[in-house]
């Protein structure tokens, strides 16, 4: 009942009706770059803003020499980006049939690389990123409801495709997207994975946030943390302890809301869309979807003395353990408190470490022989 008075109200997809996928013609747009054959530039209808139509543009791939029916993702860009060729490229080499959905009513002009790509907003595209006054006085124009109405929409999209097994999508999100994975998660039960690049919910804890949205009462309607508890498939959340953007405090407390979630915080890994191909998200959906070897899966750390634990079961065997520290308390901000790492011991179906006086807040990474990093968590953040 909570997820249909909170989603429901802002008109999303799920909750109206609109339960076919939306047509889509081919965007007839030049590009300064080659195009893939198995990837298609498209524009289908979004929701309507300000009483007005809109068109979303979007990538649409597909694995080349398509055998059988794949398992499908919707990929979500950041703050400042569009859709990106490049993840469609990369996920349709893997295996998957995949749309990147652009959410700020643009389009890519240049091939986005590094940072150095050029957009330009569509002719009767939506709203570009929150406006508080705006969003708060009709919901249903708000940035986060119009953006979900186009990830919805791509996805059934995606779904309806004939080289696509239905029953089997995920949804990926950096940043603004991530932010996007942990409300599209909630609101749409068709997705069987979800992974949040830095993303989460309990967004007054960031000032950038704050600065951004400047309206406190924004936060009523539209922090992740109200809907995150809905969110009822595998989800796995990355970060990084100083990330600015979504505080480290509030990462951890979104991740224990969810039902099913796992944590990865692969040490300093900074914040750019570049970041945006992460091993972790690979491996984490491919074990949902393709039924191969996941992450570690971490339990909750204990603590006895100065001595730091946490149990773990893998289909891959941890090679490596890392214990993470920090001495800095609350009243550093989370973006600029100091972390240190040292090696962690490995003993059967245990990581533990030991803490140096004055450790404020900890965790505890497992790294596999794949490369990819699993971490544990203290169980309780306020």
């Amino acid at each position: 009942m909570k997820k249909i008075v909170l989603l429901g109200v802002c008109g999303f997809a799920l909750f109206c009706g609109c339960k076919s996928a939306p047509e889509y013609r081919e965007a007839a747009f030049n590009f300064d770059f080659p195009v893939p054959e198995n990837i298609r530039p498209i524009l289908y209808r979004g929701a309507d803003f300000q009483g007005k139509p809109t068109e979303v543009f979007a990538w649409l791939g597909v694995p080349e020499n398509c055998k059988g029916k794949v398992p499908g993702i919707v990929l979500i860009h950041g703050g400042g980006g569009t859709a990106f060729l490049r993840w469609v490229e990369e996920w349709t080499k893997r295996g998957y049939a995949a749309i990147a959905v652009d959410t700020v009513g643009c389009r890519p002009l240049l091939r986005w690389e590094a940072g150095k790509g050029v957009r330009e907003r569509l002719a009767n595209g939506g709203p570009d990123y929150p406006s508080a006054p705006r969003d708060i006085d009709n919901p249903a124009d708000a940035w986060t409801t119009q953006a979900l109405e186009a990830l919805y929409r791509g996805h059934s999209i995606l779904r309806s495709l004939p080289e696509v097994d239905p029953e089997r999508t995920a949804v990926y999100g950096i940043s603004w997207g991530g932010y996007l994975t942990c409300w599209a998660a909630a609101a749409d039960p068709r997705y069987k994975a979800a992974v949040s690049l830095y993303g989460c919910g309990f967004l007054k804890q960031s000032p950038r946030t704050v600065a951004k949205v400047v309206t406190p009462g924004w936060f009523d309607l539209f922090d992740p943390a109200l809907v995150l508890e809905e969110v009822h498939c595998p989800i796995l959340f990355v970060t990084q302890p100083v990330d600015a953007d979504y505080q480290w405090d509030s990462w951890c407390r979104s991740t224990f809301l969810p039902e099913k979630p796992s944590r990865s915080v692969p040490g300093l890994i900074g914040h750019s869309h570049t970041r945006g191909l992460r091993k972790e998200a690979e491996v984490f959906i491919d074990s949902v979807l393709k039924g191969t070897p996941g992450l570690p899966e971490m339990g909750e750390i204990s603590r006895k003395g100065s001595v730091v634990s946490a149990e773990f079961r893998a289909g891959v065997l941890p090679v490596t353990g890392e214990l993470w520290w920090t001495c800095d308390d609350k009243s550093v901000p989370a973006g600029k408190r100091q972390w240190k790492s040292a090696p962690a011991e490995i003993s059967g179906n245990t990581v533990s470490g030991k803490l140096p006086d004055g450790a404020k807040d900890w965790f505890l990474n497992v790294k596999d022989s794949r490369g990819v990093t699993a971490t544990a968590l203290r169980p309780h953040y306020e």
